[in-house]
């Protein structure tokens, strides 16, 4: 803990411009390179703590020049115009910049920056309202509890298993959480050191629990709040890290590159899953709004592309899908379209899709969200009167699904980030027929335990399901993997049905995606690999 403080003390800058903020614009400058560094990515100790260190071991990611502090000798050269630089974002490569036009001029003429986004921030009253991130049910009786939101996922048969998040570091970021460190739903948590670290990247400071809104209490207790006989949270053996990003008196792009700053922090700390329940369209400032059409694609927002790296670092990135289902904007939000993460989407108790649910696909055709979980009538522990109330949202799904990856995580600590939502994927009920309403439906824990056991089993293969279905896949062993797999599949008559190479990127491979139109019967399948050849007996 002592390291994280110093580290964040070392690359966490705030600036002293006196600037008259109606005067003011903020934007991101990108620098050109990362020259002038002192650090090394053959030394990733200096700025990646031990956690962050084995997660990438464990995930097979490499250290890159993305995992580099942004160059402090640049970021001296900006400040030295009369810029105020808020913190620099290293998988970016450039900083947040508040300064005049003049001032900004002059930054951008700096040999060394890039370019300089237009004003991320407009320089106006904050709007009147706001898009909420949920909305809230009528209360119903304290009898009733989280018990069914967390049953739907089977979490109270991995709660019987002893899982419930330990050893896992879950990063939130919110609006804030108003009066966590003082409620009793999360006294477990901070009597038992279980709060790492919080930061308010809105006001620059660390008063995450006195500013703000109180959406992200509301997350967090769904997550990890615990009531005696009320209320329990199925991560409430996680770590946390909390962060506020979001600023409840504007909507601007800013907010995304908070998200990006947060990101970066979780990452360096060691954080295993990110949950996110933000997702950003339309700004106060119009001509920054995204096109449905054409920018839900992982790349084009600030925060898609900060989700993206994320997962690229070995980080499960848990987000919520949005909430605009039935309105003109019906699709997901930046940034549930990022690639290689869980984007969760809500249904009700009856397993229904909830019609405030976003849908996919993303804009470049993948399917999106990725699962469900109840979204409606979810149970929380209220910041305002620290009782159970209930509500409903995309933003109230997510954190289930970051609590079922913490006990997956708990369980198996040996999955890689892609092993582990391959598992929850599969696991879910409409594996089989995913849509862009549903994804691939509701996970469960059992049926992901089962999979999870199967990933980490290096001497069995396997062939599944099998019976077989839409989707057809084989488990190899770890030494096929990387080496082309050549599979023929046969009648009981020796008759060749179809044949196929596929790559091996994991120990799992999707053979095929044509099995609604075999005929029924049995079949014989032959896998052949780096050497090495199978043959299963098939059904369908």
């Amino acid at each position: 803990m002592e390291k994280s403080k110093y580290l964040f003390t070392l690359f966490f800058f705030l600036g002293s411009s006196q600037l008259i903020w109606a005067q003011q614009q903020t934007y991101f400058v990108r620098f050109k390179d990362k020259a002038s560094n002192s650090y090394s990515i053959s030394n990733p100790e200096q700025f990646l703590t031990s956690r962050a260190l084995e997660r990438r071991q464990k995930c097979n990611v490499s250290i890159d020049e993305k995992d580099l502090p942004v160059s402090q000798t640049y970021i001296d050269q900006i400040k030295a115009t009369g810029a105020e630089v808020l913190y620099p974002l290293k998988w970016f490569n450039g900083v947040v910049v508040r300064s005049d036009a003049t001032v900004k001029n002059q930054v951008t003429a700096l040999a060394f920056v890039s370019s300089a986004d237009q004003s991320v921030k407009r320089v106006a009253a904050p709007s009147a309202a706001q898009e909420e991130f949920c909305f809230y049910a009528t209360a119903k009786s304290l009898s009733d509890n989280s018990y069914l939101q967390n049953e739907m996922l089977g979490m109270i048969k991995m709660k019987e298993d002893g899982y419930d998040g330990n050893g896992v570091l879950i990063a939130i970021t919110d609006d804030g959480f108003l009066h966590a460190d003082t409620m009793t739903a999360f006294q477990h948590l901070f009597s038992n050191d279980k709060i790492i670290d919080a930061w308010d990247l809105v006001d620059l400071d660390k008063t995450v629990y006195s500013q703000g809104g109180g959406h992200g209490t509301h997350v967090f207790s769904i997550l990890a709040g615990h009531l005696v006989n009320q209320f329990s949270g199925p991560g409430i053996g996680a770590d946390f890290v909390l962060f506020r990003t979001e600023d409840t008196g504007s909507e601007s792009p800013l907010e995304e590159l908070n998200w990006v700053r947060a990101a970066e922090m979780a990452d360096s700390l060691g954080s295993d899953i990110i949950q996110v329940s933000l997702g950003y369209n339309t700004f106060d400032n119009s001509s920054l709004d995204y096109n449905m059409s054409s920018d839900l694609d992982g790349h084009t927002s600030y925060s898609s592309q900060g989700a993206s790296i994320a997962a690229t670092r070995g980080i499960v990135v848990v987000v919520s899908a949005g909430n605009g289902g039935n309105s003109s904007w019906n699709k997901i939000l930046c940034p549930g379209d990022a690639k290689g993460i869980l984007t969760v989407g809500a249904v009700d108790v009856s397993e229904n899709r909830a019609s405030f649910s976003a849908i996919g696909y993303t804009s470049d055709g993948r399917l999106k969200p990725d699962v469900m979980a109840m979204g409606s009538s979810v149970a929380y522990v209220s910041s305002a009167t620290g009782n159970v109330a209930y509500g409903n949202g995309t933003s109230f799904a997510s954190p289930l699904i970051a609590g079922l990856s913490a006990g997956l995580m708990e369980a198996y600590p040996a999955l890689t980030h892609h092993e582990l939502i391959q598992a929850i994927q599969y696991s879910s009920d409409r594996f089989e027929n995913p849509n862009p309403n549903y994804g691939y439906g509701i996970p469960n824990y059992e049926r992901a335990s089962d999979y999870a056991r199967l990933l980490l089993d290096e001497e069995n293969e396997g062939v599944f399901p099998n019976p077989i279905g839409s989707n057809v896949y084989v488990k190899i062993k770890k030494n096929q993997v990387g080496h082309p797999l050549h599979w023929e599949l046969y009648t009981v008559k020796g008759e060749l049905v179809d044949e196929g190479e596929k790559a091996t990127e994991s120990s799992v491979v999707n053979l095929f995606s044509t099995g609604e139109s075999l005929k029924q019967g049995l079949y014989c399948l032959k896998i052949s690999c780096n050497g090495h050849f199978s043959i299963y007996k098939v059904i369908k």
